[in-house]
């Protein structure tokens, strides 16, 4: 009866103690997990993301130990063949069992490492595909701020330029005389000369010269370094006025000739002209058609 106490206690005392030491180790493991959260290394943030390109350099390395692997596994079998011939039947039965065993995981360690790598192939090929998109919405942006940028910049130019447009008015000039004013390389120019009485003396030849004579008519052209420079200065305004200063607006009109390359600075005489009170008859012609004095004009002025 003694022997069977005894036996049944040290029993006891052994379960015991393994279960002590069991709990003693799971409560260490605990304690193990719950410092790892709070101090924030635990495992998902011991593992950082790679970079594409050592995901190739791990590609690398994996092709080449699948190779030793595979090599090591040859020399294995070579061996297990030296093995297989001197073993009784029952154990070369359990051989084959085994190597075919090994040959499939062989091969199915095979098909996950080929997996293995084409998914690193994929996860860089994506992360070069990211870099990219980066890139192009980076230059995108960059983009669609010029383009405002330049947007703006239009928009101030455009109203910068905006002039107020003054529409011609068609008036009965009466018994008003013409005045023959020509505006032709950025110039005004008047085309005779006046007497005290402001009747009509011929060619004025300080703003013109003669290009041929034929006995009925006179062929003309502008001096280009001569005339009056047409541009929004006070010096222009009081050559301007000077110009027509001796001429009553109420006896005479003007009559611009205006040639292509000078309808942009035309509104420099438009203006002081309709600032001084005088009526203007426009006649807008080619480059090189030719202008006729014969001494008539037209009914209307604008």
């Amino acid at each position: 009866m003694s022997r069977r106490a005894i036996k049944q206690d040290s029993l006891e005392l052994l379960l015991d103690t393994i279960c002590n030491t069991f709990g003693g180790v799971l409560f260490i493991a605990i304690m193990v997990v719950m410092l790892l959260a709070q101090s924030g290394h635990g495992p998902e943030n011991v593992v950082p993301t790679p970079s594409p390109e050592e995901l190739e350099v791990q590609s690398h390395q994996l092709a080449t130990l699948s190779s030793e692997v595979l090599r090591k596994q040859q020399i294995q079998a070579s061996q297990e063949a030296l093995v297989d011939s001197l073993a009784p039947d029952t154990i070369r039965e359990l051989i084959d069992r085994r190597k075919t065993l090994l040959a499939e995981l062989v091969q199915l360690q095979a098909a996950a490492d080929a997996q293995q790598a084409q998914n690193v192939a994929v996860m860089a090929n994506v992360a070069r595909t990211q870099a990219e998109i980066d890139k192009l919405l980076t230059d995108l942006k960059i983009a669609q701020q010029q383009e405002s940028e330049a947007r703006t910049l239009l928009a101030s130019e455009q109203q910068g330029r905006v002039k107020d447009a003054r529409l011609p008015q068609q008036r009965q000039r009466g018994e008003k005389r013409e005045i023959l004013l020509v505006v032709r390389y950025g110039r005004l120019y008047i085309w005779h000369d006046y007497d005290l009485r402001l009747y009509r003396q011929g060619l004025n030849l300080r703003d013109f010269v003669v290009i041929s004579d034929d006995g009925e008519q006179l062929t003309t052209r502008p001096k280009p370094t001569a005339g009056i420079v047409l541009d929004d200065s006070p010096e222009c305004q009081r050559a301007i006025d000077r110009l027509l200063g001796r001429f009553d607006p109420k006896q005479f009109y003007l009559a611009p000739v205006v040639r292509p390359d000078s309808y942009g600075v035309f509104r420099y005489v438009r203006d002081r002209a309709i600032a001084l009170k005088y009526q203007y008859r426009l006649i807008p012609v080619d480059t090189e058609d030719p202008v006729a004095d014969r001494g008539g004009s037209s009914s209307r002025v604008q």
